[in-house]
């Protein structure tokens, strides 16, 4: 008080004059000091600028500053109430003080443990939800990985701990019904005198049996060194390595602490380390008073007195200054830490100050105004001052007359408090020091496990079948979809790759050697023809369809390419319209070297019919191509997988759902062009032995035909990668029916009997001509 008017109100004519008592921390004797005290705290009726003078004038009392302790100022609080008294606590942070019909008087420099709570939950639900943090100051927080959802609650027995506890429980069911995840309360114990041992044994019975890390410890010094002392001793008494393990537990726990033995050294001298070492507190927010440490140092009896008060005797003065030379502590003030409410209380003694300054200058002589009527308006003065300390702070009293709140929040490390974030207007600005350290009820389950729940958040962890897949977080096990399998984790399901033929198998080698083969053979036939192309075998009956025939070769040898390796749609359409149009194809060139076609041209007197035979070639390829292109435009190929069994998924080509059936063309032109060739070359079996085609023709034909016969029921049977291999080696053995058939008798006449490769005029130059041309009845006798 001295110091409010030393530097506050020395340029004015005022002072305040005071009486200090202590109440020892207890209920009954702050009523009834405050009794005592009625009327001995005045103003003085005639103050000079430099001093204030005690005299015998004793008016009635204008206010009471404090107290510290919630219930103490809850008893001074009725007393006030009924003489009308305005009373501002400095550290008083109870909720039940925020009844301002019940403390109509009452006006506080700290906030209620109402917005306290809400901080400390505040605190736990960013560490539960994972969410970015704001930004603290000029840094950038990341997320959190922990999961704060399973925590307890110890309160001291009193109106502080017991308001306190029930303020979080309250925010906490707010949080519960509207957030999907849910806080749960380990437990909630309220610590009684001399029962620390059983809330101490009841703790560590928790944190053997549960994942708990976080526990919110409400209380005041007093209690809480009790809760500390007695759990030193429970886990003293602790033996072998359960004992240790469990000692370790104990000391990883993270306290979050209210503001009562947030900033408290002493507790953390004692026991931090000890008992615990990971520690969060919520304190309210101050600022060191500007000259206050200088004016502790320089602070003496004589001095005090010659300026202060005519009276040599002070108590505390005298106190003061025994305590001090005694301990040597003048001279560390200068690095000294002032309490946390060293700041509230000047904000309260400054707001006195102010107020009554405002009053009496509003006032024309409001010492001679009645009791009541002096308090009850200096009250009303008091509740709308607003003005900024000499701590920084903007002091005013809203409506529910106590300051706005802000809180620090602060860790404790290396033997000092660390300010690690701050809360102020709801928002928390907040770096979680333990992020990484989990408090829940139940240990994560594994991949391939599903919670069963025991309560809100607490599991047993089950193993799913082997076939279903769980992240560890549901409550029930999923089976992959078709096509689809769990992975190594059983976490989830990837696809599977179907079973397709690949390009480095054993089938896949053995076909490259087929398709070598057939090329060998291609290029040969192909030299060996050129080498002998004015031939009488070479020329035969159009050697246009005998390269049309060697070209399909190539293209069907090479599309049986297709069918190796993981198929797509555009494969899928490349697989049905190459085969079937090369297949069609080798029918449409047997068909046309058939004797039946050769001589129904002759017959017809057409001496060029191979042009004929390219026509009904072209016509029948551009048919067919064409009844393709209308297949694959309106019903086209798409590639599925199907699972064949549980992990097992093979890849189908099926016509397109849902789309015109134009397939039907496409089955109804290869049947035509296939049963065509088969009567041609069963019209054409006897012929002269001359026409050396004929036979091979008619065997070519029939064993094109069984392969395509003994193919149909194999696309009905296979699947798969097998029914892949089919369709290749359907397709090769369909090239080499045509080359061996059909191109080994006219190499062997070429190569080893190219006596009977010659023209008739070359062997028999006396046959008779007509018109240079020999005549058929001639030409039938040789």
């Amino acid at each position: 008080m001295s110091f409010i008017n030393r530097h506050v109100l020395h340029t004015t004519r005022f002072c305040l004059n005071t009486t200090i008592v202590d109440n020892h921390l207890l209920e009954r004797r702050s009523v009834t000091l405050g009794m005592r005290q009625v009327g001995r705290l005045s103003v003085g009726s005639s103050p000079r600028p430099d001093s204030c003078l005690q005299t015998a004038y004793k008016p009635p009392v204008v206010g009471f500053l404090g107290a510290a302790v919630s219930d103490n100022t809850i008893a001074i609080a009725n007393l006030c109430n009924v003489l009308k008294i305005p009373q501002i606590s400095y550290a008083s942070t109870s909720l039940d003080l925020d009844d301002t019909e019940a403390y109509p008087y009452f006006l506080r420099t700290v906030p209620s443990d109402q917005l306290q709570a809400k901080a400390i939950v505040e605190i736990i639900r960013q560490s539960k939800s994972n969410r970015c943090r704001c930004k603290l100051f000029l840094h950038v927080t990341y997320p959190h990985s922990s999961n704060w959802s399973y925590i307890g609650i110890i309160a001291s027995d009193s109106n502080y701990g017991g308001a306190g506890l029930s303020a979080i429980l309250t925010h906490v069911s707010k949080i519960n019904t509207t957030e999907e995840n849910e806080f749960c309360i380990a437990f909630q114990y309220k610590l009684q005198k001399h029962d620390g041992p059983t809330v101490a044994s009841q703790v560590l019975s928790q944190l053997n049996e549960t994942e708990l890390s976080v526990i919110v410890l409400f209380s005041d010094v007093s209690q809480t060194r009790e809760y500390f002392r007695a759990l030193d001793d429970v886990l003293q008494t602790l033996k072998g390595s359960e004992g240790a393990r469990l000692r370790e537990r104990a000391l990883n726990v993270i306290y979050i602490g209210s503001d009562s033995w947030s900033s408290d050294q002493e507790t953390f001298n004692l026991y931090h380390g000890v008992v615990f070492k990971r520690f969060i507190g919520v304190g309210v927010y101050t600022n060191e008073i500007e000259g206050f440490r200088d004016y502790l140092q320089e602070l003496n009896s004589t001095n005090y007195n010659s300026i202060y008060d005519n009276t040599p005797s002070n108590y505390f003065l005298k106190w003061y200054n025994e305590y001090t030379e005694k301990n040597n502590w003048k001279d560390t003030i200068k690095d000294s830490k002032f309490d946390d409410h060293s700041s509230t209380t000047a904000d309260a003694t400054y707001a006195f100050g102010q107020g009554l300054l405002e009053y009496i200058r509003s006032r024309t002589n409001p010492i001679n105004s009645s009791f009541e009527t002096v308090t009850s308006e200096f009250f009303d003065t008091l509740k709308n001052i607003s003005f900024t300390s000499l701590t920084g702070n903007q002091v005013s009293f809203g409506s529910n007359n106590q300051q706005v709140g802000r809180y620090y929040i602060v860790g404790y490390e290396d033997g000092a408090f660390q300010p690690v974030g701050n809360y102020s207007a709801s928002k928390l600005f907040y770096e979680n020091p333990y992020q990484n350290t989990p408090s829940i009820c139940s240990a994560p389950c594994k991949g391939g496990q599903r919670r069963k729940s025991t309560s809100p958040c607490c599991h047993e962890c089950v193993d799913c079948a082997a076939h279903e897949f769980s992240d560890g977080t549901s409550t029930m096990c999923s089976a992959c979809n078709q096509t689809y399998t769990h992975n190594t984790e059983h976490t989830g399901c990837i696809a599977v790759t179907p079973d397709y033929i690949s390009f480095t198998s054993t089938f896949a080698v053995i076909l490259y050697i087929l398709i070598a083969g057939g090329l060998v053979a291609v290029v040969g036939i192909v030299a060996i023809f050129v080498a002998k192309f004015h031939t009488p075998v070479v020329q035969g009956h159009g050697v246009f369809v005998y390269v049309t025939l060697l070209s399909t070769c190539v293209v069907l040898l090479a599309s049986t390419l297709l069918f190796l390796g993981e198929s797509s749609d555009l494969n899928c359409n490349l697989r049905l319209a190459v085969p079937v149009l090369g297949v069609s194809s080798l029918f449409l060139c047997v068909s046309c070297l058939t004797k039946t076609v050769i001589l129904k041209l002759r017959a017809l007197q057409i001496t060029k019919f191979y042009i004929i035979q390219l026509l009904i070639l072209v016509t029948g390829l551009m048919t067919q191509v064409l009844i393709i292109g209308l297949v694959l435009f309106f019903r086209p190929m798409k590639y599925e997988k199907r699972e064949i069994k549980r992990g097992k998924v093979y890849g189908e080509c099926n016509f397109k759902k849902d789309t015109p059936r134009m397939d039907v063309l496409l089955y109804l032109s290869c049947f035509l062009i296939f049963v065509g060739s088969l009567i041609l070359s069963f019209l054409g079996r006897n012929i002269n032995e001359n026409y050396n085609e004929g036979k091979f023709l008619a065997f070519q034909t029939i064993a094109m035909h069984i392969v395509i016969v003994a193919f149909i029921p194999t696309i009905m049977l296979l699947e798969g990668p097998v029914l892949s291999g089919a369709w290749a080696v359907t397709t090769v053995i369909m090239c080499f029916i045509v080359l061996i058939v059909l191109f080994t008798p006219k190499l062997y006449i070429i190569i080893y009997r190219p006596y009977k490769n010659q023209f008739i005029e070359e062997l028999l130059p006396e046959i008779p001509r007509t018109n240079g041309v020999i005549r058929e009845e001639d030409s039938m006798d040789l």
